[in-house]
């Protein structure tokens, strides 16, 4: 699978395809001691649907702003729900989205004013454009 690290102007971005979560993890902590800067990314598109075996251990070394979740779930019932709440439970040193594609129901269990207040993210089905870098709410 193809890994993609992008980065443009200040805003860095990872497209990790469907590269085995151990896989990244390895090639994600060279490339950031090669660069000498932490695995934090404005915009990540989370590999295997969200799927918990694949983002727990990348999960682990990397950190984002914007998680994107490209499933309608209905196959394998991704994104997993611990993937969501890995993300969603960090300590809340930025806003963080959880941005689906399409309404399943990983997103109606995360879509909880009380949940996305007391964990500070925010879950949407991405509908438009994003616009990083701005007022996203």
């Amino acid at each position: 699978s193809i890994a993609i690290c992008i980065r443009f102007y200040d805003y860095k971005f990872l497209f990790p395809g469907d590269a085995a979560g151990e896989d990244l993890v390895e090639s994600l902590t060279q490339w950031s001691k090669f660069h000498n800067e932490p695995l934090n990314f404005d915009v990540i598109k989370m590999p295997h649907h969200g799927a918990f075996h694949n983002c727990a251990k990348l999960l682990d070394v990397i950190d984002g702003t914007y998680f994107l979740f490209s499933t309608d779930g209905r196959k394998y019932r991704h994104p997993d729900k611990e993937t969501l709440a890995k993300i969603t439970q960090r300590s809340p040193t930025h806003p963080r989205f959880l941005l689906f594609n399409y309404e399943n129901d990983m997103y109606q269990l995360f879509h909880k004013k009380s949940f996305e207040e007391r964990y500070s993210y925010r879950a949407d089905i991405l509908e438009k454009p994003l616009k990083i870098g701005g007022n996203n709410q």
